[in-house]
């Protein structure tokens, strides 16, 4: 997702408080990260994914698109999918989720916004996988690959190490917020003057 002008989305913030403030709230639950670690917890094999740019993969009707517009020095844009920073974003993409995941949510899986895990056993965790690819594909969701693992004995979920003995803190507490942080520096250092 890049301009025409040669800057790239993760390059601009935009402050959506006074659209935020006029939107009328979607109250879609997100599901609670205790329940999703007790249900993905103590199987033999695990898959860990990650939509390639969450909310970025959902499109904003025509009629709507107006009213994401911003200015920034270079011309007026306005956004085509969902970002970051709107109020109904997190709600609409876990919706978006669990309908391409519905047939298999606490069954095999589990779901939270733009991560899922696929847990079972060593037997037929390629058969359940199979499944999963085939519903992300006729539902147009893409997977990040760089941060999507398949077939493993434990992984990182939302901030825990899952395995087959259950559910640890882990080891790194701040992973996921490093990412975060050096993006946000990164952004604000573009626009100092240099010195």
């Amino acid at each position: 997702m890049g301009f025409s002008c040669g800057i790239s989305i993760e390059e601009v913030c935009v402050n959506y408080k006074v659209l935020n403030k006029v939107t009328k709230k979607d109250r879609y639950p997100l599901p609670f990260c205790e329940k999703n670690l007790e249900e993905v917890a103590g199987h033999k094999m695990y898959t860990f994914g990650d939509g390639y740019r969450g909310y970025h993969q959902v499109k904003i009707a025509p009629e709507d698109q107006l009213k994401t517009t911003f200015t920034p020095p270079w011309g007026t844009f306005c956004y085509t999918v969902m970002p970051f920073g709107l109020c109904n974003a997190p709600g609409t993409f876990q919706r978006l989720m669990n309908k391409v995941f519905d047939p298999f949510l606490g069954l095999f899986l589990r779901v939270f916004i733009d991560d899922f895990e696929v847990y079972s056993d060593r037997a037929s965790h390629l058969a359940k996988l199979e499944l999963v690819f085939q519903h992300l594909d006729s539902s147009g969701v893409i997977l990040n690959p760089e941060k999507t693992t398949i077939g493993f004995s434990e992984g990182k979920m939302v901030g825990h190490i899952v395995s087959k003995d259950g559910v640890a803190t882990c080891r790194n507490p701040s992973f996921g917020l490093a990412t975060k942080a050096k993006g946000i520096t990164r952004v604000r250092a573009k626009g100092k003057p240099e010195s």
